[in-house]
């Protein structure tokens, strides 16, 4: 976003640009922010969204009183994963991770000539994600023969990473004491890295091979690699209504339409075979290195509804919001037949990749109590289904999915916001779970419905724990 406000772009520097780290967006509210907002996980949509009104709902610019300049400190959270038999039966890992990630930086302001409007601008991270799988396994077999020592030796290398940064204006109007009505136009661009990379090797032990049976080596290797940005616009609209101890809100999103982007797949599918009397080798090959394909990913149509619920001495508050979200008919996320410019022709759907969501309904609530003037304590509680679905049939039969577990998440965030002089700082929590029994396997060759070399299309459990800590801060002037 080009602001001509010069602080922005030097905020825009140093907050956001020293990581860049970037799997699917398939979930739509593993949105946190350093702010009141995410303590209360996001259950704003119906009043005191603060500084992240130009996302949860614009209407609520009009309630920022002051002139607010927002730097948001460090998102840090840790990650423990387990996957059980996702190589096969008796097979786990379990992986810890660590991140720091900048957040959001925001300026809001009323315009001096018209008192009833204010405006904001903002550059935030929405969503990141980051994996990371590598194991081994090397087990006695008989896939081909029995008693002849024979053994497959699996190799699993998987990295995955997503990031979607967001910037741009919310303008609020207040028609009346009680009534406000908003608008944001935001610009995203994504980034997205993607490694896959499966070997399978059969072999025996020729010691105890029969003189009447020759040597044999299976050899299996796929591999897949995306690199990928995406800029897309949206726009929100929102409204606000306060009427006693009540506030109710309302905000649609837009669905957003690609500006500019494309990808660079590099696929290959390898299978050699030395099976045969004669030692004469046979290998199958598929190989296909596409530039600048077609490519995004979509965000759906969605409507939020909020209220706010205040005690008679406002010292307690309870906050609730549910979203829903439309559905997105499966398309080409990676169009590997179609290039951005014409003289990059070379491709085919070998290297397309399908995407989809279904329609789904998340539901937050919050709680704040105010224990002094200067400091009070939040909690909230989100859904965050996963709306991943594709089609299996017709054109996208055959066409490849990005390997991800598409598993349902929950969030449990406390904290609290302590004000002093014109500055307010944040300090809070965040546990996430999730969990996904009996879902297919992340070892399986992707596009291909072929049993190829035991590579086997079993199913795996997946479990996930996550602990955020938000440190945010913020100045009126």
């Amino acid at each position: 976003m080009k602001s001509s406000i010069p602080i922005l772009i030097v905020l825009f520097s140093i907050f956001i640009f020293p990581k860049t780290a970037m799997a699917q967006p398939d979930r739509f509210w593993s949105v946190s922010f350093n702010s009141e907002a995410s303590m209360l996980s996001g259950a704003v949509v119906g009043g005191n969204s603060d500084i992240t009104s130009i996302y949860y709902n614009p209407a609520g610019i009009s309630q920022i009183e002051a002139h607010k300049l927002v730097l948001n400190t460090s998102l840090i959270k840790f990650d423990i994963e387990s996957y059980d038999d996702y190589m096969g039966e008796n097979t786990g890992s379990q992986d810890f991770g660590f991140r720091v990630q900048p957040r959001f930086v925001s300026y809001t302001f009323r315009s001096p000539k018209i008192q009833k409007l204010s405006f904001q601008f903002a550059i935030f991270n929405r969503n990141f994600e980051s994996k990371s799988i590598y194991a081994q396994e090397n087990n006695s077999s008989h896939y081909y023969l029995d008693n002849v020592g024979e053994r497959t030796i699996k190799n699993y290398d998987y990295k995955s990473e997503y990031s979607d940064y967001w910037s741009g204006l919310g303008l609020s109007y207040q028609f009346t004491p009680k009534f406000f009505v908003g608008i944001s136009l935001l610009g995203s661009l994504k980034f997205f890295n993607y490694d896959k990379n499966m070997f399978v090797i059969t072999s025996p032990n020729p010691e105890l091979l029969p003189s009447s049976v020759p040597n044999y080596i299976y050899n299996f290797n796929s591999y897949e690699r995306i690199i990928m940005y995406d800029g897309r616009v949206t726009a929100k609209i929102g409204a606000l209504y306060q009427i006693n101890q009540w506030s109710f809100g309302l905000n649609l999103s837009l669905p957003s339409f690609r500006v500019i982007g494309n990808s660079d797949v590099k696929r290959k599918i390898e299978l050699t075979e030395f099976p045969d009397e004669n030692g004469i080798s046979h290998t199958s090959l598929q190989n296909e290195f596409a530039q600048y394909r077609v490519s995004g990913f979509k965000e759906p149509l969605s409507i939020a509804l909020g209220f706010v619920y205040y005690s008679e001495n406002k010292i307690s508050q309870y906050y609730f919001t549910t979203e829903y979200f439309s559905k997105i008919e499966t398309y080409y996320a990676i169009d590997g037949s179609q290039s951005v410019y014409p003289q990059y022709t070379e491709g085919s759907h070998f290297s397309s990749y399908k995407y989809g969501s279904k329609e789904i309904i998340n539901v937050a609530i919050g709680y704040k109590r105010i224990l002094s003037k200067n400091f009070d304590l939040i909690a909230g509680f989100r859904t965050d289904f996963n709306s991943y679905s594709v089609r299996n049939d017709g054109e996208f039969e055959n066409i490849n999915e990005i390997d991800k577990v598409h598993n349902d998440l929950y969030h449990l965030t406390i904290g609290s916001n302590f004000n002093w002089k014109k500055a307010s700082f944040i300090l809070g929590f965040e546990n996430t779970y999730g969990a996904l029994n009996n879902t297919e396997s992340l070892m399986k060759i992707n596009g291909s419905d072929a049993d190829i070399l035991s590579v086997e299309k079993g199913t795996m459990d997946y479990q996930i724990y996550s602990l955020g800590l938000f440190l945010g801060f913020s100045f009126d002037f």
